[in-house]
């Protein structure tokens, strides 16, 4: 379970499947454990906000195309993902903490029906890249 940075709700969830391989390596006297187990999405919200402050919020590169979104069409009844052949895609950017300069995306399709994937990179998003 991968929960990245994730808000309290996530990790409340989580620390009852943690526990048992944390205690693995590093085992937790009973008042701990119990603590973990009853503590609320909002008290661990609390605990990890002056952490997360300290990490900047994850960059999008996806930018709103409303010019053109008024006037290609979307048509959404059209969709039969009960065949193959109809998709959903997304791109990651593997830049860092910036978006200036040149570095590579990654682009996933995957088909609805089956759940086959693709992968590919592509180096910048741009006509040149």
């Amino acid at each position: 379970m991968l929960l990245n940075m994730e808000g309290g709700k996530r990790l409340k969830t989580a620390i009852p499947f943690w526990l048992p391989y944390y205690e693995q390596i590093q085992p937790l006297d009973q008042e701990l454990r119990e603590q973990l187990l009853i503590i609320s999405d909002r008290t661990i919200d609390r605990i990890l906000r002056p952490i997360k402050s300290h990490y900047p919020k994850r960059i999008c590169g996806t930018k709103p195309g409303s010019l053109l979104k008024k006037h290609i069409p979307i048509k959404t009844n059209q969709w039969n993902e009960m065949i193959p052949g109809f998709v959903e895609a997304d791109t990651v950017a593997h830049c860092g903490t910036s978006l200036l300069g040149s570095f590579v995306w990654s682009i996933t399709l995957t088909d609805i029906f089956s759940g086959w994937t693709e992968n590919a990179a592509v180096w910048n998003k741009s006509a040149h890249g």
